[in-house]
């Protein structure tokens, strides 16, 4: 910033760095001189900005790019727990329904609905506020500003938080880069109790370019990610042993009574079945039926007292292709426009533990397919007016279409099993 007048010394400042959602403040201060002098004063941040009630939390590119991610998807979110009065992150819901992997928490003992998540100031998140629709790579991110307390006017919509994501943008000099990051469970230890170690085969691609389109005037960021993630996950249970199915509990542990003797109205007078053996007549059909469906026990156990006697590796698979084009056009001294456009498509799947009969799962709450599209984008127009006025006006559209099917859908199980409508 520099600063001249007739007969005044110019003076410039160096160094300002201004920051999303922040007041910069650059105090300069001419002295009498020849116009021919100069004084160059190198900028220092303020110890406290006086400018603005609110209390933030900037986390810029080097930490970005350097600090370990604590989360799956290397997600930006796990950054959040660096600032003060933030819970632990954490992933909450299924994949099927929090496809992006979005992770939420409170701030300052408020609501995790009342958090407010935004790209370059426009809504990110899905219409209850439980998880954001779009979680940007973090190799595309420039900079997340984080609004604690006292949020400015423009700000909007939180008793929480405000974060808000600043994308890369292109500049003078072309630059790209190419990464790669690879988690997998050759490397990984066995659990005490599982048979064998489950299947883990996860792959994080990407890349991102950016440039000029016109030197000086117009540039253009762009990235695109896939994450591959595909796993075995282990799961041990209690199923019943295979000869209580057909109705012999010779080896349990507790006496089985015929409920057609004695008397009908207090039980009393009971007979045991012969060899605590339930005669096949005397088993409901479509008992039988849903018991066919369960796989034979896999595991040593002890049959008085059954426990963890079934293991099986499940296939859980989600495949996610992302991208994000932005382009920055300084249309004059005075104007500014920004506009981007973001994709995503996760494709999840997961194996049910029973076959077509489900079972139980690795805490996805849901056995089946799902496909989800999500679209991004905003414009950002930027005027200055004068000196003490600028006008900013964004249009944003969001698109969050998401569609998943049970793994027994379109099949009538129920009509199989002798259980019709």
């Amino acid at each position: 910033m520099t600063v001249e007048a007739p007969g005044f010394r110019k003076e410039t400042g160096r160094d300002i760095e201004v920051l999303v959602n922040t007041n910069t403040r650059v105090d300069l201060q001419l002295q009498p001189g020849a116009v021919s002098e100069s004084i160059e004063v190198a900028g220092a941040p303020p110890l406290l900005q006086t400018d603005s009630a609110s209390t933030a939390e900037k986390i810029e590119r080097a930490t970005l790019e350097n600090v370990p991610l604590i989360s799956s998807n290397r997600n930006f979110q796990s950054l959040l727990n660096l600032a003060p009065g933030v819970a632990p992150v954490q992933e909450q819901h299924s994949q099927f329904f929090n496809a992006s992997s979005s992770l939420q928490t409170e701030v300052n003992g408020q609501m995790r609905q009342g958090n407010n998540f935004m790209i370059e100031g426009t809504d990110n998140n899905e219409r209850t506020g439980l998880f954001q629709i779009y979680i940007p790579p973090i190799e595309a991110i420039e900079t997340v500003d984080i609004s604690l307390t006292n949020h400015d006017p423009e700000m909007g919509r939180a008793s929480g938080a405000v974060v808000n994501v600043v994308l890369k943008s292109g500049g003078n000099n072309l630059h790209g880069a190419a990464y790669e990051f690879l988690q997998n469970s050759d490397f990984d230890a066995r659990a005490f109790f599982n048979p064998s170690v489950g299947r883990l085969a996860y792959n994080y691609v990407g890349g991102n370019i950016g440039g000029p389109i016109k030197k000086n005037k117009m540039f253009i960021f762009g990235d695109y990610l896939r994450v591959m993630d595909h796993e075995g996950n282990t799961n041990l249970v209690t199923i019943p042993p295979n000869q209580w199915r057909t109705g012999d509990l010779s080896q349990g542990a507790t006496t089985i009574y015929d409920p057609a003797s004695g008397n009908p109205l207090d039980g009393t007078g009971r007979t045991p079945f012969a060899g605590n053996v339930v005669p096949a007549s005397r088993i409901n059909p479509v008992s039988t039926a849903i018991m066919a469906l369960l796989p034979p026990t896999n595991q040593t156990f002890n049959i008085a007292s059954p426990s963890n006697n079934y293991y099986a590796a499940l296939p859980f698979q989600k495949t996610t292709d992302s991208l994000d084009v932005k382009i920055d056009d300084n249309l004059s001294d005075k104007d500014r426009l920004t506009g981007r456009f973001s994709f995503s498509r996760p494709v999840v799947f997961q194996a049910p533990l029973f076959g077509m009969a489900g079972g139980d799962g690795p805490g996805t709450a849901f056995m089946g397919t799902s496909t989800q599209k999500t679209y991004s984008s905003n414009i950002n127009y930027d005027r200055v007016i004068s000196h003490t006025m600028v006008v900013e006006a964004r249009l944003a559209v969001s698109h969050y279409h998401n569609e998943a099917q049970p793994s027994d859908y379109g099949i009538n199980t129920s009509t199989a099993l002798g259980i019709p409508a």
